[in-house]
């Protein structure tokens, strides 16, 4: 982390969370977030973070006969974890067909939004 990033995150913690014990924006802390909104032609946005270790991340454009489009993102270090050493010996083609079944969210051609957002977190809390 940088200093300046570091004196944001003090300057965060110390105005916005004040006396609050127990909670702070500074730490190695992460929790994904997203947003959806509708643009003034009628059409949408949806964007996402990945408050995550550095990860290869895929975005997928579906176009299925009949049904909805759709664009979402994937982790393919996921995939890749997921098929275990098999992943040594699947072609790039193979990991990309396999990418269209895990992705971690999207949007379809109608606006409808889904995602699985990951955040620190224990089974305590003070």
């Amino acid at each position: 982390m940088s200093k300046l990033d570091a004196e944001v995150l003090k300057y965060l913690t110390s105005t916005l969370l004040g006396e609050v014990d127990g909670l702070s924006f500074e730490g190695m802390a992460f929790g994904c977030s997203t947003i959806s909104v509708q643009n003034k032609e009628g059409g949408y946005y949806f964007g996402r973070n990945f408050d995550w270790n550095t990860c290869d991340a895929m975005v997928v454009a579906c176009y299925p006969e009949n049904e909805y489009a759709s664009i979402s993102t994937v982790n393919m270090d996921f995939v890749r974890q997921g098929a275990g050493l098999a992943s040594n010996f699947m072609g790039e083609k193979s990991l990309k067909i396999a990418s269209l079944y895990v992705p971690l969210d999207g949007m379809n051609e109608k606006g409808l939004c889904v995602s699985v957002n990951m955040i620190e977190d224990s089974d305590i809390i003070s």
